[in-house]
């Protein structure tokens, strides 16, 4: 059955704007980006919040845009990190902005510095569409950790346009309490709390401690490669999913997967979920996603997450039929570059074929 759309609420340009001034948000923008917002909302002369909330907008940008890289190419993940800084009303100032698009590993490399403190991710390149983990995890995770407030949050999607507001989460959760933002048309705003390497360890049997994680992580790592050296792909299934490894397009380059099991995906979404079989480490992970820790780092594996997913309109590839797809949390594992390294890297028996 298509999930069920909330109604939808109401206002004339002057209660939205009331609304807004009521909830903070007015109070939450510079005076001349005040002004701007007030005049759009004027322009719209009243109607649904899906209709007002553009008027929101700080940052708007079509979806569609990496088409390239480096400083020189407006269309890529320096360009939209500069738009980005351009409309933070001066409090995201990023310096050092790198872009790389690999395709060999088909993945986008982007970093960062702010607060004299580096950031960086690296994302799937599977086409010219932003990832938006690059804005939800890269970006707002650098305001966080640097003391900044204000968070770059999606507004309702039109076609492949994005729209971006810039507040205080207290802020945007108001206007989404109060109606002047569908609830069931954002992203929901789930409490990410990144999982330290300490604290995961700490969740393990007396003794063994972050050398303990560090073992298990080095065994799947070792394995990984062992079987890529092997037989040219891998396929292995720990508690949280299955990790596969096969060729890429050229000789030599392979591309990784992370698959999670069911279990995980009921866990994340708060289903009711019981894990089987697992180790310790599985089982110690698997106790902080009930507690909402969204990020876990895996020493020499990568950093798996949970990614929140909005709702949006699908269809049916059957029929065409509109579909509506409920919001949900999404589990990944983004694999360190340095693992992709060695698995690229020649082995022993390679060179000596080739000598």
């Amino acid at each position: 059955m298509p999930a069920k759309r909330s109604p939808v609420k109401r206002f004339t340009s002057k209660e939205y704007l009331d609304a807004l001034e009521k909830i903070g948000w007015l109070a939450a923008l510079p005076a001349d980006a005040r002004r701007e917002l007030g005049d759009r909302v004027t322009r719209a002369k009243g109607g649904a919040s899906t209709d007002l909330c553009p008027s929101l907008a700080a940052v708007t940008f079509d979806a569609e845009m990496i088409y390239g890289q480096g400083p020189r190419d407006a269309d890529s993940y320096h360009g939209l990190i500069k738009l980005l800084a351009d409309g933070s009303f001066g409090q995201f100032k990023p310096t050092k902005i790198k872009d790389t698009l690999s395709a060999d590993d088909e993945r986008a490399y982007v970093s960062f510095e702010l607060g004299k403190r580096a950031f960086s991710i690296n994302v799937p390149l599977r086409n010219d569409w932003v990832e938006m983990d690059v804005i939800d995890v890269l970006v707002n995770d650098a305001l966080r950790d640097t003391g900044i407030a204000s968070r770059f949050r999606r507004l309702p999607a039109s076609d492949q346009t994005c729209s971006l507001a810039f507040v205080p989460d207290d802020v945007w959760r108001k206007a989404v309490e109060a109606g002047l933002i569908p609830a069931d048309r954002v992203d929901p705003l789930r409490e990410r709390k990144p999982c330290s390497e300490k604290e995961l360890a700490a969740r393990l049997p007396p003794g063994e401690g972050v050398p303990g994680l560090h073992e298990w992580t080095g065994q799947l790592r070792d394995a990984i490669v062992a079987e890529v050296r092997a037989s040219g792909f891998a396929r292995i299934t720990i508690g949280l999913g299955k990790i596969g490894v096969r060729a890429g397009r050229e000789p030599g380059k392979y591309k990784l997967s992370f698959h999670p099991a069911q279990v995980i995906k009921n866990i994340v979404n708060d289903e009711p979920a019981d894990l089987e079989d697992g180790d310790d480490v599985v089982t110690a992970i698997v106790a902080l996603l009930r507690e909402r820790y969204d990020e876990f780092p895996l020493h020499g594996i990568g950093k798996l997450r949970v990614r929140p997913m909005a709702a949006f309109t699908g269809s049916n590839p059957l029929t065409g039929e509109a579909v509506e797809i409920g919001a949900k949390n999404m589990i990944e594992l983004d694999f360190d570059p340095a693992l992709r390294a060695e698995l690229h890297k020649p082995s022993k028996s390679a060179k000596r074929a080739r000598r």
